[in-house]
């Protein structure tokens, strides 16, 4: 209780946790706060792209009682955009960095536990990848991986992983941002390892007859996944911004908050040069990413001097 009583105690952290269970909210009362509807001319299925009026107007229209955050020029309703875009932030971030760090965190412990030329080629194939652009890995696994999500083969096994994934909302996007990102926590958890696999509570673990995971997963994981505790808060942050990025740019696409950007880009400079006078195709939404981003970046930074044995 003390401890989580000093970790409550932090400025920064009472803002993160503010912030990010209001985003919890909007997320989890979303169908409440914005139905969506059929979205008429495109589909008839409930979604969040929800048009007012007539979508072939051209121009934004602005904040109204029909739709408080205005539209987007393809008159899309920004407010129901960025109450479902919320639920497809946490989602995003939360699946890729939980995922991400799993992996790395127990593949850098794992190979700096065993050491000799399976630690080497670890690392190796870890710094490789971490040289790779991320904008480039995930644009080509997402224009691989997009084809054989649509197809319908002979292969039941992979109809069936197809199936699951799509359940589980699984999009190439976020296997590219998995495949692309587990390599820090690698880093991080190999060189603590070893450092800690020489001390004398390991060794005694040997001498009592512990195996390789077992050691790894009941002391040194515990005793060296601080720095990457640190990393994973501020990951969630940040991989949702990547990812409205990469939806700006035409990658992926499922992003909300990417979309209204995307759909906004012509009318961010009005007539005249006037940065402001379609501001609400871009400063609610905008706004909205910043403060996502901040506030796990705040819970870091607490969990951070939380875990510095100095503090």
């Amino acid at each position: 209780m003390k401890t989580l009583f000093r970790f409550l105690k932090q400025l920064q952290v009472m803002i993160g946790l503010g912030l990010i269970l209001f985003f919890v909210a909007v997320a989890f009362f979303a169908p409440q706060i914005a139905p969506m509807q059929g979205a008429n001319i495109v589909s008839d299925e409930p979604t969040p792209f929800r048009i007012i009026g007539n979508r072939f107007d051209g121009e934004p229209k602005p904040p109204s009682a029909e739709a408080p955050f205005g539209t987007t020029g393809d008159q899309y309703d920004i407010y129901t955009l960025m109450v479902w875009g919320t639920r497809t932030a946490l989602r995003f971030g939360l699946t890729v960095t939980i995922v991400t760090a799993f992996i790395g965190t127990l593949l850098g412990a794992m190979s700096g536990y065993i050491g000799g030329w399976f630690n080497g080629l670890t690392m190796r194939v870890t710094d490789a990848l971490l040289t790779f652009p991320l904008v480039a890995g995930v644009w080509m696994l997402d224009n691989l991986a997009r084809p054989i999500f649509s197809l319908q083969t002979r292969d039941f096994v992979t109809n069936d992983l197809i199936r699951l994934l799509s359940y589980l909302q699984i999009e190439p996007i976020i296997l590219g941002f998995i495949l692309f990102s587990w390599m820090p926590y690698a880093r991080l958890m190999n060189a603590n390892v070893q450092t800690l696999k020489r001390f004398s509570f390991i060794q005694a673990s040997e001498a009592l007859g512990g195996g390789a995971f077992h050691i790894v997963w009941k002391h040194l994981i515990p005793n060296a996944i601080s720095p990457a505790l640190v990393l994973a808060a501020r990951d969630v942050g940040g991989m949702v911004i990547m990812a409205t990025a990469f939806t700006f740019i035409g990658v992926g696409g499922g992003d909300e908050w990417g979309i209204i950007l995307s759909t906004s880009r012509n009318w961010i400079v009005g007539i005249g040069g006037n940065p402001l006078q379609y501001w609400w195709t871009f400063v609610p939404t905008t706004a909205a990413i910043i403060l996502f981003g901040v506030a796990w970046n705040l819970l870091g930074d607490g969990v951070g001097v939380l875990l510095n044995p100095k503090k």
